[in-house]
C-alpha cells in the first residue's frame, strides 16, 4: 500500500480553507457595488430638489393629561344626552408649570365644558347626529379651554383636546 504524502493529506482541508474567504470577499464586493450611490446629472438633481415637498411643520413636544371629571350635557331637542371624558395635550414648554398652577383651579377650567358642548350642539342643524357633534367638539373645546386659561392670566397652552370616552344616551 502506498503512503499518502503530506500534501495530499492536507488537500481536503485546503479547498474549504481558500473557498470560504474567497466567497466572503466576492459577497462584500458585490454588496458594495449594488449599494454604491449613482451620481445624477445636475439637471436631474435640480428637478428632484424643486419637486420635493416642503418639510412638515415642527410639532411641539406635548404632554398629555386627562381631565378627570366627565362632561355630561343634554343636547338640544332633549332626546339625547352625551357623557364625554376628555384628555388634553399641552405644549411641554408650558405644560409642567401650567399643571402646577392649575392644581387648585382645575374646577374653574372644567366648569364651563358642558356649556361649551351645548353651544356647539346648537350650531349644528336640528337633524344632526351625535357623531357630527363629536367631530366638532375637539376644536370647540380646545378654544374654550384656552379662553378660560387666558381669563385666569395663563398662556393658551392647550394644543389639542382628545375625546377618550364617548357615550350617548337616548
Amino acid at each position: 500500500m502506498k503512503a499518502i504524502t503530506p500534501i495530499l493529506r492536507r488537500m481536503p482541508f485546503l479547498f474549504p480553507a481558500t473557498a470560504l474567504p474567497a466567497a466572503l470577499v466576492i459577497s462584500v464586493v458585490s454588496l458594495f457595488v449594488e449599494t454604491s450611490p449613482q451620481s445624477l446629472s445636475s439637471e436631474v438633481q435640480a428637478n428632484v430638489v424643486a419637486d420635493a415637498p416642503p418639510p412638515p411643520p415642527e410639532r411641539p413636544e406635548r404632554l398629555y393629561f386627562p381631565i378627570t371629571q366627565s362632561v355630561t350635557a343634554s343636547l338640544p331637542g332633549g332626546t339625547e344626552r352625551v357623557k364625554i371624558t376628555l384628555g388634553v395635550a399641552v405644549s411641554k414648554k408650558d405644560g409642567i408649570s401650567l399643571l402646577a398652577t392649575l392644581s387648585d383651579k382645575m374646577e374653574m377650567v372644567q366648569a364651563g365644558l358642558a356649556q361649551a358642548v351645548m353651544k356647539a350642539a346648537e350650531t349644528l342643524p336640528s337633524d344632526a347626529t351625535a357623531d357630527e357633534l363629536r367631530g366638532l367638539l375637539p376644536e370647540v373645546l380646545r378654544s374654550d379651554l384656552n379662553d378660560r386659561l387666558v381669563g385666569l392670566g395663563l398662556p393658551p397652552a392647550v394644543i389639542e383636546v382628545l375625546i377618550t370616552e364617548w357615550a350617548v344616551a337616548r
